[in-house]
């Protein structure tokens, strides 16, 4: 895998597995508007630098305790615009993609059951729903850790689940012409990259809950690599050396993703 791709599933992948830690198999409910059943609702000052990727409406029958609940799910999903955007600049357009992700989803239940469904049930069922959309996705020793601070504060009751993983990145190869006219290639030793992922989830009363959280990248990617201009073989003459280092910061990213989940409504 090149190191775009990486880059796209490493954000776009965060993207699929936030939304899907959160909702269940569609019936038909498509991805119009939600109708009598709302779209949870961020305040749009929060969301600078970040860009709707997904709306979508799902409707099914579930049973809780024997008892029938229809279960009528309404996700937003968010791409982190502007750190793609700061990395592309930096990197002169060889790294590009969706670095990061945010995901909110409002969840009303209608039925007797509905008391049943409490938060730690909702967080259980959508941390394995993200752990396989993640492995599916190439993102390998995926499994759940304990949670780590800080955290998002939303409601008394809440649950809160965290994994990590990491991304296999292939090494790369980079040509370029130096002063001179002469070309090199540069080879980029791979690696992984971990990937740590984390949702919250409560309920508002008896017919409603939420789940939001996102996933981001838990380390920063850096590498050098030197090569010979003048001379036989680095050492020898002059050398040049280019260094590779998108400059992540995962306790910003953190930091803003909890900021997000907590204006969820």
């Amino acid at each position: 895998m090149d190191r775009r791709e990486f880059i796209r599933s490493a954000g776009v992948t965060a993207v699929a597995v936030g939304a899907a830690g959160c909702s269940t198999t569609d019936s038909g409910g498509g991805t119009g508007g939600g109708g009598e059943y709302p779209f949870p609702s961020v305040p749009e000052s929060a969301l600078d630098g970040w860009t709707l990727a997904d709306r979508r409406a799902e409707d099914e029958r579930r049973r809780f305790g024997g008892v029938g609940v229809d279960q009528h799910t309404r996700t937003e999903v968010y791409e982190f615009a502007r750190l793609s955007e700061e990395v592309a600049e930096k990197t002169l357009g060889q790294f590009e993609g969706d670095l990061g992700a945010f995901f909110a989803t409002r969840t009303t239940f209608e039925g007797y059951a509905s008391r049943l469904v409490d938060a730690e049930r909702v967080a259980a069922e959508g941390v394995e729903e993200m752990t396989a959309e993640m492995e599916a996705m190439g993102i390998v020793d995926v499994s759940e850790t304990d949670p780590s601070d800080p955290r998002p504060s939303v409601a008394d009751g809440q649950a809160f689940r965290e994994v990590v993983g990491a991304y296999p990145v292939e090494d790369l190869s980079l040509e370029t012409e130096l002063p001179g006219g002469v070309r090199r290639t540069f080879e980029i030793e791979g690696g992984e990259v971990p990937v740590r992922g984390f949702l919250a989830a409560w309920k508002a009363g008896r017919r409603t809950a939420y789940v939001a959280g996102g996933a981001y990248p838990d380390g920063d990617f850096a590498r050098k690599s030197r090569t010979s201009v003048t001379g036989d073989e680095r050492g020898d003459g002059i050398d040049v050396t280019v260094n590779v280092d998108l400059n992540l910061d995962p306790e910003a990213y953190r930091e803003e993703l909890i900021g997000l989940v907590e204006r969820v409504e």
